[in-house]
């Protein structure tokens, strides 16, 4: 079964690249090879893999200068790198671990091994691309949310929040359809491929998906539109469309569905799993709270009745931007321009170990992190080393503090929020690294235990070769010495001599057994400081070995 995980191979030795090619391909993985540096630069530039196995010395550029270049670009520098080499010593493997690679494996090796580093530094990899994708999508869903709550310009807004949903989603097309409250029309009011599009009507009649999440009011998603029955009172029109699958996301306003969020796209949805879904779900349903917001504010009137029912949606607006942080997985935290802690998530309780009611108007965000690390990010989030002014879209490496003072690895990000050009507040994104830790401890530890398990197999197999070769000699000596013994008279002055060869001979049979059956490696004191392989301590002497 394909893990979908694509894996690089580069080795100037092509025996080796196919032999590699073969052994991963049989564990799910996608392999592409290359013969030198250069070819690897390309294809890493054109399609960067989730994890390169690397060869230290090749002809025209070899794996260091790889690694060099890998580092250098910011598009890369996350890539798992797992370099092979022939040459030992520590100094080699200190210089390729400095030069940026995440792990080695020396040759000869194992495919064992190989697979099973492989295995965990694509886990590695597939998390940190997870993580990669939720802080992506968590600034998704603050921009959005920003713009939804910081403007009456609806058109515009729903025109923008068209084009983003479309590429966080993958989709060619996505539009917004506003529903009359008869539900026999609708108008598409934004699309995301069509800046001019203001208020075309169409029937409902020719939208029998539309028709369906009405009823329904659950998000819907046709992975191959020409098959599904569903289209089938359509399938003329939709066979002039090139258009293979959809999906759609109703707009709830309390208890009714006043539109849908709709993506097309040329091809199968098959990406869209829980997280998408949960994504495409809580920007329709901002939009249809900013739609009614937009409403209130174009009929508004100065009686006092009018004035509550906008108090009322704003409040609504409050409640459902409070849930939407509260549901995201990552601890946020927003701060007025004096850096007091304003809004303080279910995650940030988590992470910072505090509760909310005795952090929010009450702490200063200096508190939530060791001395001077706070002044640290406000001159990161000023300056641009990590992404333009105001905001911090390459991720911090720092240490947060719980409630007792422990330290607690984290990565974050941030932004300065501005209203009509002002700035008013400042978001945090703060993810907690301890799993990730947690997951990097037990892969080293596991490659101790793979490294114990080599020198094991290395043992046995050394031990299996001399008691192979030694054998046969021994077998000679000890039958030459007993046909002597038996030849010889009693008073023959060789006798002793001969009886001294078979013992002794005998002697070393015993040991050459023993060294058979090594299965472990003990050694123990010798002369001065030397220590030698204890051979009863290494061996099983139980005939059943």
């Amino acid at each position: 079964m394909s893990t979908g995980q694509r894996i690089l191979v580069v080795d100037d030795e092509r025996l080796l690249r196919d032999l590699l090619s073969r052994a991963l391909g049989q564990h799910g993985f996608v392999v592409d090879t290359a013969a030198d540096g250069h070819a690897a630069l390309e294809r890493i530039a054109a399609e960067p893999p989730d994890v390169v196995l690397l060869d230290l010395m090749m002809p025209r550029m070899d794996g260091f200068e790889v690694l060099e270049h890998v580092r250098a670009d910011p598009a890369t520098r996350g890539l798992q790198v797992i370099v092979l080499t022939a040459r030992g010593g520590q100094e080699v493997l200190q210089e390729a671990l400095e030069a940026g690679a995440d792990d080695y494996i020396s040759k000869p090796f194992h495919l064992g091994e190989v697979t099973a580093r492989v295995k965990a530094h694509a886990r590695i990899a597939r998390y940190a691309e997870q993580m990669a994708q939720q802080r992506r999508d968590d600034q998704t869903l603050l921009t959005i949310s920003h713009r939804l709550t910081s403007h009456l310009d609806i058109r515009a807004i729903l025109q923008d929040v068209a084009g983003m949903v479309a590429g966080v989603l993958h989709s060619e097309r996505c539009s917004v359809v506003l529903v009359e409250p008869n539900q026999q029309w609708g108008r598409v009011v934004a699309a995301s491929d069509d800046a001019g599009i203001t208020d075309r009507e169409i029937a409902l009649d020719g939208y029998p998906e539309i028709r369906r999440v009405l009823e329904t009011r659950k998000p819907l998603i046709v992975g191959d539109i020409g098959a599904d029955p569903l289209f089938d009172p359509i399938k003329d029109q939709v066979a002039r469309l090139a258009v293979r699958s959809c999906a759609l996301f109703p707009m709830l306003e309390a208890d009714r569905c006043i539109g849908v969020l709709f993506l097309r796209s040329t091809r199968p949805f098959d990406r869209l799993g829980q997280r998408e879904t949960s994504f495409g779900q809580i920007v329709a349903n901002a939009a249809a709270v900013a739609v009614s917001n937009a409403r209130l504010f174009a009929g508004l009137r100065r009686d006092v009745t009018e004035e509550r029912a906008v108090g009322r949606q704003l409040a609504e607006t409050r409640d459902f931007l409070q849930a939407l942080i509260d549901a995201t997985p990552d601890a946020v935290v927003a701060t007025d321009l004096n850096g007091r802690v304003k809004v303080f998530n279910k995650a940030a309780e988590a992470l910072f170990g505090r509760p909310a009611e005795l952090v929010t108007d009450r702490v200063h965000i200096s508190a939530l992190y060791p001395e001077g690390a706070a002044d640290e990010i406000a001159a990161a989030l000023r300056g641009d080393e990590h992404g333009p002014p105001n905001r911090i879209t390459v991720p911090l490496r720092r240490d947060a503090l719980d409630a007792s003072g422990n330290a607690v690895p984290v990565l974050l990000t941030a932004s300065v929020v501005q209203v009509d050009e002002r700035d008013v507040a400042t978001v945090y994104i703060v993810r907690d690294l301890r799993d990730r830790i947690a997951m990097e401890t037990e892969l080293n530890e596991t490659q101790e235990r793979l490294k114990e398990s080599e020198k094991m197999a290395l043992l046995a197999e050394l031990a299996g070769a001399m008691a192979h070769e030694l054998n046969q000699p021994l077998t000679s000596v000890m039958g030459y010495a007993e046909l002597l013994q038996r030849r010889l008279p009693a008073d023959d002055p060789n006798l002793k001599a001969v009886r001294t060869i078979h013992t002794e001979a005998e002697r070393m049979a015993a040991l050459v057994r023993r060294i058979g059956r090594l299965t472990r490696y003990e050694t123990k004191a010798y002369v001065g400081q030397a220590r030698i392989l204890d051979l009863e301590a290494s061996s099983d002497d139980s005939e059943s070995s």
